[in-house]
């Protein structure tokens, strides 16, 4: 009986001692469904704007979601991490976003002959986090450049996005909702230096 409780217990505690699984979870998960459901740019057209490089702060380089746990501390998740780089995630989310409004503005895409190189956007995201007092921090600055890499414009950003719940599913959502409304902010900004750009290439 006594040889029976102790292997119990060994069990117990080889059970114990295993590391938690890890979750992977892939960014901006949202960027299949809004494809398809808003007429993205077919293959044969141009989009005039679309972000070429995305900066990643130094402590968002790791594979794990960052999270804020005080007004001056980051923790960085262990068991929770991203599904590949993040800056090629955002840099694709983005991109998503950005091509809907391809197709409805017709003076935001090149005509096939046209010389003129697209206006290209850079990224560098700085804060890109959940917070301890229940929301999703997004920051950083884009710039919009000409064919040239000359800046055009150059804007910071940050949105904080509450999250509708606890867990990082939620964060992960928060955080793809402050990508859509950094795209439309970088639509509304960039206008009409993409007017002008391209009126002068015709």
């Amino acid at each position: 009986m006594r040889i029976l409780v102790l292997f119990i217990a060994f069990l117990m505690t080889g059970c114990s001692s295993q590391p938690a699984p890890k979750t992977y979870f892939i960014a901006l998960q949202h960027a299949a469904g809004s494809a398809t459901s808003t007429g993205v740019i077919g293959p044969s057209e141009s989009c005039s704007l679309s972000v070429n490089q995305v900066s990643m702060a130094d402590y968002l380089n790791s594979n794990g979601l960052v999270y804020q746990t005080s007004p001056q501390e980051l923790v960085v998740a262990r068991q929770h991490l991203w599904a590949g780089s993040l800056a090629e995630q955002i840099q694709f989310r983005l991109n998503n976003l950005l091509s809907q409004s391809c197709t409805l503005p017709t003076s935001w895409t090149l005509p096939a002959n046209s010389p003129a190189k697209p206006v290209q956007l850079a990224l560098t995201v700085t804060e890109f986090y959940g917070s301890y007092i229940g929301d999703a921090v997004i920051g950083g600055q884009w710039r919009l450049l000409d064919g040239m890499q000359q800046v055009l414009l150059e804007q910071p950003f940050q949105y904080r996005i509450p999250l509708t719940e606890e867990g990082y599913p939620a964060l992960v959502n928060s955080m793809d909702k402050g990508l859509i409304q950094l795209a439309g902010d970088i639509r509304l900004m960039a206008a009409p230096h993409m007017q002008s750009q391209l009126s002068s290439a015709q």
